[in-house]
């Protein structure tokens, strides 16, 4: 099973990445690539219909660095998109992430690589879990519309990088895992 962790932090050695290397270390047995998605090249959706009219299929007419993601994704059996909480929502990179991602999808149902999907969460915070609660929602959404699975949400509030470290949420991480492979 290939799994893609699109990380939106710009912290690659933050809680974020913290936990998204518990993650992957969970998921043993799986092809486990991580891309993080901060300092790439990345434009939001720019609403200009090409990708919906035919002539870009399953490809941005925005030449950026989301052109490679598109394949990382296709080819992914399970995506985890993993972000800190940042005034309730994602991470300015991992919006412009999902946004582009529409460019797989046209409104004629004419092409969807996006269903089928496993899609799955993975949030650190500095608040509860409930300010997570509008991005769960939106991925859900994001699901069903495209015919994708939403394959479940780990939360991490208030925890430290070292609490994530030592491993404190390791059978939450263990739980997480599990429950994207059982998915399929």
């Amino acid at each position: 099973m290939k799994v893609t962790i699109f990380n939106g932090t710009p912290r690659r050695n933050g809680n974020t990445a913290e936990l998204t290397k518990c993650i992957a270390e969970c998921l043993r047995g799986c092809d486990v690539e991580e891309v993080f998605l901060d300092g790439l090249s990345l434009s939001g959706c720019k609403n200009c219909g090409a990708c919906q009219k035919g002539a870009m299929e399953g490809r941005c007419s925005v030449e950026d660095d989301m052109i490679p993601l598109y394949e990382k994704f296709v080819e992914s059996d399970a995506i985890i998109l993993a972000s800190p909480v940042y005034m309730w929502s994602f991470t300015a990179p991992a919006v412009a992430f999902l946004t582009r991602l529409h460019a797989l999808y046209t409104e004629d149902h004419s092409h969807n690589l996006i269903e089928g999907k496993r899609i799955a969460l993975a949030f650190t915070m500095g608040d509860d879990e409930f300010v997570a609660a509008q991005m769960v929602n939106s991925v859900m959404f994001f699901c069903e519309y495209f015919k994708a699975e939403y394959a479940g949400t780990m939360c991490v509030p208030f925890a430290s990088k070292d609490q994530i470290h030592r491993h404190l949420y390791q059978e939450k991480a263990k739980d997480f895992a599990a429950a994207l492979i059982a998915s399929f």
